[in-house]
């Protein structure tokens, strides 16, 4: 089941023709702006030696300590552009330097982390086949930067990091910029410093897509059936169209709770008057 040219590259025969299966692929991503800071703020060495044995008591017994966070001590939504309400970027605060990408320069140390993510990005991306073989890992392009919109706009949500750094109270703890880094200022400069450390926020949607009958890539049909096939449903969050602007978490359990009640014939209730 799926795009049947693409199938037979692989010698797989095609009982079903859908070319929007592992099309579609979108997922907010991120890139950071990260900082020293003056003084023992966040979470670096939390988790060795004596530290970690006492943060972790004080977890059991009391409830709170660092091991009760979620890591993301604050969170804004903002358009870095317009400075407006219409919101297209998250940042998380994170009190310690993100080390997970293409940074091995960087040293560990106190520190806070700005992860900028982008809420609607408009580049598309694609999972598809290795081999006929299906143990084989697929090949997942997310295609991150892809459209120029969200280059850009990526660009001025890391120099809207660094405008909060430099502001106070902010810029009193702040003992110097790591990442990008005080060389790293023009737009090309930016832009590498994007495509080098660009990560996914693990929210990935899409390559299912639900969608009415006269859309060729539709996957599912609003009642999360397979197109073509009988008794086969699909409902996770591959089936969303669009990525939402938030966590896919919920979102994700509401459908499938819906779909628990479709195939139980629940009665939906009555439309909402609003």
């Amino acid at each position: 089941i799926g795009p049947e040219a693409h199938l037979a590259e692989h010698g797989i025969r095609t009982r079903v023709d859908l070319p929007g299966v592992g099309q579609n692929l979108q997922d907010h991503h991120e890139v950071p702006v990260s900082a020293y800071t003056k003084g023992a703020y966040g979470y670096f060495g939390e988790e060795r030696g004596l530290k970690m044995v006492v943060n972790g008591l004080q977890y059991l017994l009391f409830g709170t300590g660092p091991v009760s966070s979620n890591g993301a001590e604050t969170c804004a939504f903002v358009n870095p552009e317009t400075r407006g309400p219409d919101s297209n970027v998250k940042i998380y605060c994170v009190a310690m330097i993100y080390l997970d990408r293409d940074v091995a320069d960087v040293r560990p140390g106190h520190g806070v982390t700005f992860t900028c993510c982008l809420m609607r990005p408009k580049a598309r991306g694609s999972v598809t086949l290795r081999s006929a073989n299906p143990m084989d890992r697929t090949l997942i392009n997310p295609n991150f930067l892809g459209h120029p919109d969200d280059l850009r706009i990526e660009i001025a949500a890391l120099r809207y990091g660094r405008e909060i750094l430099a502001s106070r109270p902010m810029s009193d703890t702040v003992l110097r910029e790591v990442l990008p880094g005080p060389g790293v200022q023009s737009d090309a400069e930016l832009t590498e410093f994007c495509k080098r450390t660009v990560k996914t926020n693990y929210h990935p949607v899409g390559t299912c897509a639900m969608g009415i009958d006269s859309n060729p890539m539709a996957v599912v049909t609003p009642d999360l059936k397979v197109r073509g096939v009988e008794n086969l449903r699909v409902f996770d969050a591959s089936v969303m169209p669009n990525l939402i602007s938030a966590n896919t978490n919920a979102p994700t359990m509401a459908i499938a709770d819906k779909a628990v009640g479709l195939m139980m014939g629940d009665t939906p209730p009555p439309p909402a008057v609003l």
